[in-house]
């Protein structure tokens, strides 16, 4: 639907991708001995106090209090997106900056070099730590960003992830031989894999534009990217189990839930703050009314 700015989610997912160990890689079942490896480091800006007395909704008021979203970096990002020389580099640069709920995702972190095995398990609704879903919440930002640059290195980084030094593309040895059996993946996978599908899905969705009349014109829609990039931002916050709301008594209920209970689906307590609470994130309070309805929708 056009009105759906996540649609394309469902059917990406059917293509068969292999175990990417990028900076975008989400931990594995042997994620200790991977623990500093192929992850997203946290910027100092979104580790706070450790001290956490507070859960629901007043945790969520209390960690957002006075937080706003920087909506020049956010659009930064979302307009410069499909430009050549706009690095993911500075793309990462840029959301970090911009979006105040990703420190959501690392409550309690102290540091940015504190060990991952030092965050709970049970952190998450999940049963991941919530560093993983940061890391996974990372994932999605950069998968966005090389969806949206399939004409330039989209594919090759999507195929292959990113070179921790260059931030470019991570490429096999030109010589085949050479290729090892996930190497050997990873081809097959960008050789098979249909973008143009997962393309249109981004032009459906009105983000990506199917023509462009003039040189000039922009070849996506800066407002619908940057509503997408807003919900990217908070749309798994609602996996820190910490976070999950109480169906407050005036609301009587909530998607089956009723009124004094917790709201532990994860989807249906961000629909709940999104709905009852549209003020508590900056980062979907500051959208144009058109796109928060989108979000929403979504």
């Amino acid at each position: 639907r056009r009105n759906s700015l996540a649609s394309s989610g469902s059917a990406v997912s059917r293509e068969r991708i292999p175990s990417i160990e990028t900076t975008v890689t989400t931990a594995s079942s042997s994620r200790k001995a991977n623990a500093s490896r192929g992850r997203v480091p946290v910027p100092d800006a979104l580790c706070e106090p450790a001290e956490q007395l507070e859960q629901g909704l007043p945790l969520l008021r209390s960690r957002l209090q006075g937080k706003k979203t920087d909506w020049q970096r956010a659009r930064r990002a979302a307009t410069r997106i499909c430009e050549a020389d706009y690095t993911c580099k500075e793309f990462f640069q840029d959301i970090i900056a911009a979006f105040p709920e990703l420190a959501l995702y690392i409550l309690g972190k102290k540091t940015p070099a504190m060990p991952v095995s030092e965050d709970k398990p049970c952190d998450t609704s999940a049963g991941r730590t919530m560093d993983d879903e940061y890391q996974r919440t990372m994932g999605a930002f950069f998968s966005f960003f090389w969806l949206m640059r399939l004409g330039l290195d989209g594919s090759d980084c999507f195929s292959f992830g990113l070179d921790e030094t260059s931030w470019g593309p991570r490429m096999p040895p030109s010589d085949p031989s050479l290729h090892s059996d996930e190497i050997k993946r990873r081809v097959a996978f960008q050789q098979n894999a249909n973008f143009s599908a997962m393309q249109k899905l981004l032009e459906d969705a009105g983000i990506l534009k199917s023509r462009v009349l003039a040189a000039s014109d922009s070849h996506h829609d800066p407002e619908r990217t940057l509503a997408m990039l807003s919900l990217t931002a908070y749309h798994d916050i609602m996996k820190v189990t910490a976070l999950l709301p109480t169906v407050q008594e005036h609301h009587g209920s909530w998607c089956g839930f009723k009124a004094g209970e917790v709201i532990d689906d994860h989807d249906a307590a961000l629909g709940y703050i999104l709905e009852k609470f549209p003020d508590i994130l900056p980062s979907f309070h500051g959208l144009p009314s058109a796109a928060q309805r989108s979000v929403r929708f979504t």
